[in-house]
């Protein structure tokens, strides 16, 4: 068996640095490990000087020549959703935001031909907290979310035969589609769809093979590998050591030993913030909807402030909770542009013309952009405000 990585990234971006990590984790404890790395060939380009360092790490290396007119993101997620058609044999595919813990033995059991973790640990999708979110990302695909199945990408054992690569052509067929007609990005929604439609040949690993850090506790124990969500922006972003940007920025200038480096990930289970608390909520997708719908109900007239990723968040939640008083959306990045899912006008403080009593502004986005805005605003009198993040 082989273990699988792919990777689209330049000298800005921090993708590099995750998946150096994840590779020196997985050869800590399995020095034998038979490694190959899927890349674009932009990114071969610019494996260079220290950059290039990754290239020893692995036994095979292959890339694969995409159309400029692609993105990063969307390049690695063309080669994800077509990796079992990209290489032989059986595969461990793993994210380059994880972090190996232990030794990997493949159980014998493992009869089926594709094995996933539970996404964020929910055995049903429905009772998630980003339920909301794919329900309308799904929703504007015309996909049914009656299966409780949703299964997280980030680690995925497959077997070579004839129907997982079936399976992943499919996988990418759908990609491309739900990308150029809905302008999804994310290769979940297509995951879901691909597996019903393939009478669920996902089956269902312990969740200890990939562990979501921020989720399932139960599993941190005897956790074989944690997925740290390192490359995704959010509320929990400050709960672990190897979720904060500043430490892959440290990576990136050097500043850290191989030595350095293998303390840092033998410490992995154990380098969660001090202050970190565990609050539960039963029912976090509904307790968010109600708080925002609550407040939308307050103001006549309410106007989304915030990112691009946020917006379509919020917009997702908006669907749910059928408010019809949104009058605009206030991009916080001068490079927002508008797409299909966003059916309001983009405004600006300058021209807003409502009463300063009658508007309630949502301010969508992180903790940090949000501490530098909330003065600006108060002093504007804009003081009717519901942070959402």
């Amino acid at each position: 068996m082989k273990y699988l990585y792919v990777l689209t990234s330049n000298d800005k971006d921090l993708y590099y640095e995750q998946i150096y990590l994840s590779i020196s984790s997985l050869l800590l404890y399995n020095s034998n490990a038979c490694i190959t790395l899927l890349t674009d060939d932009k990114t071969f380009k610019n494996l260079k000087g220290h950059r290039g360092d990754v290239l020893h790490l692995v036994q095979e290396i292959k890339v694969i020549k995409l159309p400029n007119k692609w993105n990063q993101k969307v390049r690695s997620r063309l080669i994800k959703t077509n990796m079992r058609n990209l290489v032989d044999g059986d595969f461990l595919y793993l994210d380059c935001d994880t972090i190996v813990l232990s030794p990997i033995n493949i159980p014998s059991v493992w009869e089926f031909n594709i094995g996933a973790v539970k996404n964020l640990h929910f055995s049903n999708v429905q009772e998630s907290p980003i339920y909301p979110i794919f329900h309308c990302f799904a929703k504007s695909c015309g996909i049914n979310t009656d299966s409780p199945s949703y299964f997280n990408s980030g680690v995925l054992y497959v077997k070579d035969n004839h129907e997982t690569r079936e399976f992943f052509s499919q996988w990418q067929k759908l990609y491309l589609y739900y990308l150029e007609n809905n302008s999804i990005e994310v290769d979940q929604v297509s995951l879901y769809k691909v597996n019903n439609d393939f009478d669920g040949l996902i089956k269902e690993i312990p969740g200890e093979w990939n562990w979501q850090v921020g989720f399932g506790m139960n599993y941190m124990c005897k956790a074989k590998i944690m997925h740290t969500f390192s490359s995704v922006s959010n509320q929990l972003h400050n709960i672990h050591f190897l979720k904060r940007k500043d430490f892959y920025l440290n990576m990136k200038k050097r500043m850290y030993s191989d030595l350095e480096l293998t303390n840092i990930i033998k410490n992995a289970k154990t380098s969660f913030d001090e202050k970190l608390r565990i609050i539960p909520v039963k029912d976090t997708s509904k307790f968010t909807n109600k708080s925002v719908a609550e407040f939308c109900m307050r103001y006549k007239n309410i106007i989304v402030y915030g990112t691009e990723d946020y917006f379509f968040r919020i917009s997702c939640l908006f669907q749910e909770i059928e408010t019809n008083n949104i009058v605009g959306f206030i991009p916080s990045e001068q490079n927002t542009q508008k797409h299909s899912f966003m059916d309001w006008p983009f405004l600006d403080f300058d021209d807003l013309h409502y009463p300063k009593q009658e508007v309630g502004i949502i301010l969508a986005m992180n903790i940090q952009d949000m501490n530098h805005l909330l003065p600006s605003l108060i002093e504007r009198g804009f003081i009717n405000l519901c942070i959402y993040i």
